[in-house]
Parts: C-alpha cells; sequence; structure tokens
C-alpha cells in the first residue's frame, strides 16, 4: 500500500466536518435573508408559502448534517431553528476564515523560507506556532457542528412526551377513521343484501310459486328455467358481497392472483405489475387489495379510462402501490369510498396520496410500512382433547364454501401482465308477469322418506371464485 493511501481516510474525516461547516456557513447568509422576507409576509396569505419553504430549507440543513429527515408539525419551530442557526453559522463564518488565514499564512512562510529570508530555526518555530493553530481550529469546526446538530435535534425532532402526545392523538384519530369506516360498510353491505339480493330473493320465490301452481307443463319448465337462471345470479351476488366483507383468495393465493380475478371482471383493461419477492403481511395485503378495487371500479365508472396500470413494489422500509390510469381525472378526494380507503391506510400508519387534475388522469399511491404497528391477531395453542374423547373424522363436518384450489403464482418481474376486459352478464329483470299475480299461500310440505333436507351443500361455492368489480362503493 502506498504512503499516501493510509493518509486518504484521515483527509477524509477531516475534510467532511469541514466541507459541512463551511456549506452551513453559506447557508447561514440565505437563511437570514429568508427570515427577513418571511418576516414581512408572516402575517399575509403568503404564511404557507413562507412555512413550506422553511421546511424544505430545514430538511436541506439535515441532509447536509447527514441526519434522517424528519417531520415537525409545528411550522413555528422550523422558523425558530432557522432563526437559531444564525448563531452556528455566524461561528462557522468565523472558524472557516481563520482556516483561510491559516493556509495563506503556510504559503507566505514556505515562500519565505524558499527564497532565503527565513531561516530553519524560525521554520521550525512557525510550524510549531502553525500546528497549534490547526489543532485549534480543528477543535473549533468540531465544535461548531455538533452545536448545529444539537440546534437540529432539539428544534426538529419531538421529545419522548412530545412525540407520545402526537402518537396517541393519531391512534385516535385513526381508531375514529376506521369505526366510520366499518360503519359505513356495513350501510353498504346492508343496502346491497336489502336492494339487491333480498328483491332477486323475492322474483324467485314468485317464479317457483307461479310454476308450482302451473297447469301446462311447458310453461312450468319456462318458469324453472328462469326460477334457475334468477338462483344463479343471486348466488353471484351474495358471492359478491361476502367478497366485499373479506376476499378469501388471499387466503390460498397471492395478492396478484386477487387482482387478477378482479381485473377479469373490470370494464376496463387493468395492466398488473407485482414485484414482490415475499408476501406481505395478511393485513397488508388486505388493504392494498381493497384500495385497488375501489381504484378499478371508479376508472370503470367515471374516469373514462381505457386503461389502468397497477404498481406493486417494496422497497427496504415499506410497500407501495400506484395505481394510473388515463381517464378524465377530477376524483375527489372527499367521496366516502376513496375517504374510507384513507382510513384504512391510515390505520397501518401508511400514507394514501391521490392525484387526479381534470383531464390529466388519476394517479393512486399507497405506501406501507413493512413493519404494521396493528399486529395479526394471535390465537391460542388449544388444549389437547381427553384420551377418552373420540376424534371425529377428517370429512365428517360438511364445508358450505369449499376453499378455492391455489392457483400458480407468477413469476415476480418489472413485466407486467394485461387483463383483456370481459363483458359483466346483463341483471335479469323480472317480467311483468311475476308482478301481475300474488304467491299463493305457502302449505308446509309433507314430510316423505324420499325427501332431503337442504344442507350446507346447497350453498356450495364454484371451484372458480370470482369476485366483484369492487368491494367498495362509489368515490
Amino acid at each position: 500500500m502506498p504512503p499516501y493511501a493510509r493518509l486518504r481516510p484521515l483527509v477524509r474525516r477531516a475534510w467532511n466536518p469541514l466541507a459541512a461547516v463551511t456549506l452551513g456557513a453559506l447557508s447561514g447568509a440565505a437563511e437570514g435573508l429568508f427570515l427577513i422576507v418571511a418576516g414581512l409576509v408572516w402575517v399575509s396569505p403568503g404564511r404557507a408559502v413562507v412555512a413550506g419553504h422553511a421546511r424544505e430549507i430545514a430538511a436541506w440543513e439535515r441532509r447536509r448534517l447527514s441526519l434522517p429527515p424528519v417531520h415537525t408539525p409545528d411550522e413555528r419551530r422550523v422558523v425558530a431553528y432557522l432563526a437559531a442557526r444564525l448563531w452556528p453559522a455566524f461561528l462557522g463564518t468565523i472558524t472557516v476564515s481563520l482556516f483561510l488565514t491559516g493556509l495563506v499564512l503556510v504559503v507566505i512562510v514556505v515562500r519565505a523560507f524558499a527564497t532565503g529570508q527565513m531561516g530553519v530555526l524560525d521554520l521550525l518555530g512557525q510550524a510549531l506556532i502553525g500546528s497549534a493553530l490547526l489543532a485549534l481550529n480543528i477543535q473549533a469546526v468540531g465544535s461548531v457542528l455538533r452545536l448545529d446538530r444539537w440546534l437540529a435535534h432539539r428544534l426538529l425532532e419531538t421529545g419522548s412526551r412530545d412525540a407520545l402526545e402526537q402518537r396517541i392523538t393519531e391512534l385516535t384519530a385513526t381508531r375514529a377513521g376506521v369505526m366510520a369506516a366499518v360503519d359505513a360498510e356495513r350501510r353498504r353491505i346492508e343496502r346491497d343484501l336489502h336492494d339487491g339480493l333480498q328483491q332477486r330473493l323475492v322474483a324467485l320465490g314468485m317464479l317457483l310459486g307461479r310454476a308450482r301452481r302451473s297447469r301446462d307443463a311447458d310453461q312450468a319448465a319456462t318458469l324453472l328455467a328462469q326460477a334457475h337462471d334468477d338462483a344463479q345470479r343471486a348466488l353471484d351476488e351474495l358471492r359478491e358481497v361476502a367478497w366485499r366483507v373479506y376476499p378469501s383468495a388471499l387466503d390460498h393465493g397471492t395478492l396478484d392472483d386477487a387482482l387478477t380475478m378482479v381485473a377479469q371482471r373490470s370494464a376496463v383493461p387493468v395492466r398488473i405489475a407485482y414485484r414482490l419477492d415475499e408476501r406481505p403481511p395478511p393485513q397488508v395485503e388486505t388493504v392494498l387489495y381493497f384500495v385497488a378495487c375501489e381504484a378499478i371500479t371508479n376508472a370503470a365508472k367515471h374516469s373514462g379510462a381505457t386503461v389502468i396500470d397497477i404498481e406493486i413494489d417494496a422497497s427496504a422500509t415499506e410497500f407501495e402501490m400506484h395505481i394510473r390510469d388515463d381517464g378524465q381525472g377530477g376524483a375527489d378526494p372527499t367521496g366516502s369510498g376513496l375517504q374510507g380507503l384513507s382510513r384504512r391506510v391510515a390505520a397501518l400508519d401508511g400514507h394514501f396520496t391521490l392525484h387526479s387534475p381534470t383531464g390529466g388522469g388519476t394517479t393512486i399511491q399507497v405506501t406501507l410500512p413493512q413493519a404494521p404497528t396493528t399486529p395479526p391477531p394471535s390465537h391460542p395453542a388449544p388444549h389437547p382433547p381427553p384420551a377418552a374423547a373420540p376424534q371425529p373424522a377428517a370429512t365428517s363436518r360438511p364445508t358450505p364454501y369449499p376453499t378455492t384450489p391455489p392457483q400458480p403464482t407468477p413469476a415476480a418481474g418489472p413485466v407486467p401482465h394485461t387483463i383483456p376486459a370481459t363483458p359483466l352478464p346483463p341483471a335479469a329483470t323480472p317480467g311483468p308477469a311475476i308482478q301481475s299475480q300474488p304467491p299463493a299461500p305457502t302449505q308446509p310440505a309433507a314430510a316423505s322418506p324420499t325427501a332431503t333436507t337442504p344442507g350446507p351443500a346447497a350453498h356450495t361455492r364454484p371451484t372458480q371464485a370470482t369476485p366483484g368489480l369492487s368491494p367498495g362503493g362509489e368515490g
């Protein structure tokens, strides 16, 4: 190793603090001018603009000091930090000026020795004095840098008590938001059951009643065929309502599989880029699923988009999802659907961002931390049954909703796959004959040896579960 190579770490360690103090001295002059302008417009409507620029300057100062970024909610503390920074900036200016003066004196001494105007003893004396002054200057640089960092910690970062109070406030707000979102979802499900599925079942009962009283075999067969179609549509609607409560496909497949099934029912083509190497926690997958479904539904109903792009990625600390469409934009962030999604994301300490300018499409960005604060529900380990108690067979308990077999997980990569749009089946409308004749009073059916009791198999779920457009309502 060359001798000068060993000096590189020492030079770098000495140069980085000096460069930070020098930049701090220069930025202090600019911040002084900024504070003068801020004092003139602070009481005017430009206060928000001043506060925004003050936060940007404070963020730059933290990067200069190699400190992690923080968010300070109080704008007055940010402005107070910029004012307090004038003192270390002034000290830094003096320190850097002394260092530059020392360099000039070194050049003068070396030149005098080279021209013979200074002897060896005088050179050694000047070198001894210069070394002592350089050591003091280096100590001053370190002290100024520590003072600058102390001010950044003290004024921009919240203390333990302030952080605890802020955290309690955030948890209270998110809890209230989640409760409001749950109540809104319950009302939406009740409305779907009452206005959709209940009406269809009433019409189905009337059709079966007419077929039962009909004396014409052909007419009875026609009514039974129509009743069978209505029963299938009722099953589809019931399955969609169940998926709005919780997508069971996430229990047996990945988020990519569940979104692919949703995209197949979308009226707008959807391109999905799933780049996660490992599965996120269940609560994270659920939130991302509901956000994607709501965005697909809104784009299909209101935006007039021709394609929807969904990108799901992960960094070292958080999960990210970007949803873009090329529609007309203008989405209302205060809508009930988008507000409910924002509350869901906030419940996991995430961030929900909506950008929808008129005529510029809509972009939704969701970021969720890798380790959400809401832990998954824990179940206690079951106690072993007594030895004398007989164990039931594994197949003795019928399953009313058989699980969907897991589908192959697509390989993660940046290449998106496009799911073309498929038309939705038209809803059957009961004809006038359904309402023209009231249903006959039902008589209890006589028990017979050959009659079968409808059990859980009557609600058997199809093998290929297909969710609806969205778990939410209009945005």
